[in-house]
């Protein structure tokens, strides 16, 4: 990733100093990465997984894992819609999580799925 923004920087200085026979100071790009990207997505996701499926997790942990898993549900079906795969893998992954919660303790209330 990091010699692809040196790559970019440089073809930026480069093409900067034909327009202008000048040397520039070219701003690197930024990266388009913030809260709801995919890959952020992804990995809020494997936190909350992780949360859930350790053995040891105390309830509140397993709760949190829980929401965040619903937050990036929404989220998903916010950003890429109902079909998409991200979203679908994320509702699924909101249902598993639940039967094992459920199966551990069940007295752990959850509260009633919303509706994505």
């Amino acid at each position: 990733m990091l010699l692809l923004r040196c790559a970019a920087y440089t073809r930026a200085a480069i093409e900067a100093k034909k327009r202008t026979g000048f040397p520039s100071r070219a701003k690197p790009p930024q990266s388009p990465i913030g809260a709801d990207h995919y890959i952020t997505l992804n990995i809020q996701g494997n936190c909350a997984l992780a949360l859930i499926h350790d053995l040891k997790a105390t309830k509140d942990d397993e709760k949190e894992g829980f929401k965040m898993l619903e937050a990036i549900a929404r989220t998903s079906r916010r950003i890429f819609g109902r079909n998409h795969p991200q979203t679908v893998e994320a509702l699924r992954d909101v249902e598993r999580s639940r039967a094992i919660i459920d199966r551990r303790c069940p007295k752990l209330d959850l509260g009633e799925l919303p509706g994505y």
